[in-house]
């Protein structure tokens, strides 16, 4: 190649450089797109106020108020034995649960007649004669007083009287003894226990068997005594507060209604907790066909509590440490300190803190401060 030609394509290479450099000075810089910052895309809730109601809730056992004994008043043979009277057997008010052999006590109520006529007779027969001598005293001395009572027989008069009295007395006696050979009591219940049968002697005094009342049937809760605001206490003219009691039962959840009855004597030194008491009036009510409350049952309690005035119920995840909520407002998060009146199992009830239309967040974010960006997710659930 000749210096001509080296020359020449050293002066091409020279151009093309020149025009590329001139094309790189007269492009312009872009622009950078300024994106939006986003925050964290949150759940919320409207908050309304309103009059809220507390409801305290507990656990506690089943009881039976009225236990009571079998034992008869009168000895002697068993002639006849209740089909209910045994372990687990239901019985009615007045129903005859036992009777004793009752010939000796309808033969002591005979022979206690027959001692009412004899003193009635003796009683007559001295009035008559008290008649007649009151009569012969005024004919031999008309006007004037006998100087003894004898003369008229008044005191054999007062002694019929008293005898007939004791003759009718002995008389209830022995029909209240022969009363007492059916044994019932006055009220719906179910046996425990019994250990007595047909043709078994039976003495007076002595425990047969052990049964309880069903129409009296109680739960015994122990409570917090800083519960004891919440609810109605049983007072002068005051009835308890209105409760629900339910159990397992028969792979069910049974409920009845109850009420509370009574606040036991004193709160326990050292736990702190006040036993509640609850009367289940329906506990053995059979209407339904399910399983009746029975003594020993392990039962949850829900007791409905006062009202609250304006105040607002949130779910209890939605409370964050040292007694603060968050607040979502045009996108941005605020901490805000709340009063909370009662904080329950699933929620919370706060009487000061929030206004009314706010939206709460209620879901859970790691590093969180007070104006932070985020994004409000839709009440339906769609994305923002």
């Amino acid at each position: 190649m000749t210096k001509r030609h080296i020359l020449l394509s050293f002066l091409i290479l020279l151009l093309g450089l020149g025009g590329a450099g001139l094309l790189a000075l007269s492009r312009k810089t872009p622009q950078r797109e300024q994106k939006p910052v986003l925050g964290p895309l949150v759940e919320t809730i409207e908050v309304q106020a309103a009059d809220n109601p507390v409801l305290i809730e507990g656990t506690g056992e089943a009881y039976a108020r009225s236990m009571t004994t079998l034992v008869p008043q009168v000895s002697g043979r068993v002639v006849e034995v209740s089909p209910d009277l045994v372990g687990g057997g239901r019985f009615r008010a007045g129903e005859v649960l036992l009777k004793i052999d009752p010939r000796d006590y309808e033969l002591a109520v005979e022979s206690a007649e027959a001692a009412v006529i004899r003193a009635e007779v003796q009683l007559e027969t001295q009035q008559a004669e008290a008649q007649s001598a009151e009569r012969e005293w005024n004919a031999i001395h008309p006007g004037e007083e006998p100087a003894s009572s004898l003369v008229l027989r008044k005191p054999q008069i007062r002694q019929a009287q008293a005898e007939l009295k004791a003759a009718r007395a002995k008389l209830e006696t022995a029909r209240l003894q022969l009363e007492r050979t059916a044994v019932s009591f006055p009220f719906d219940g179910i046996v425990l226990d019994e250990t007595v049968d047909v043709g078994q002697f039976v003495m007076s005094g002595k425990s047969l068997a052990t049964l309880y009342s069903t129409s009296e049937i109680e739960v015994r809760v122990p409570m917090e005594s800083r519960e004891l605001g919440f609810f109605d206490l049983p007072g002068p003219g005051r009835r308890g507060a209105e409760a629900e009691v339910l159990a397992e039962l028969g792979g069910k959840t049974l409920q009845w209604k109850a009420r509370v009855s009574r606040i036991e004597g004193q709160i326990d030194p050292k736990s702190r907790m006040a036993p509640i008491i609850l009367e289940v009036p329906g506990a053995f009510s059979g209407d339904r066909g399910e399983i009746p409350l029975y003594p020993g049952t392990f039962v949850r309690v829900r007791i409905q509590g006062h009202s609250i005035p304006s105040s607002f119920v949130i779910p209890r995840s939605a409370l964050r440490e040292n007694n603060t909520v968050w607040v979502i407002k045009d996108n941005t998060l605020e901490i805000r300190p709340v009063t909370i009146a009662r904080a329950e199992k699933e929620r919370a009830i706060l009487s000061s803190g929030l206004e009314p239309g706010e939206h709460l967040v209620t879901s859970l974010l790691e590093a969180v401060t007070s104006g932070m960006t985020v994004r409000e997710a839709p009440q339906d659930g769609g994305a923002a």
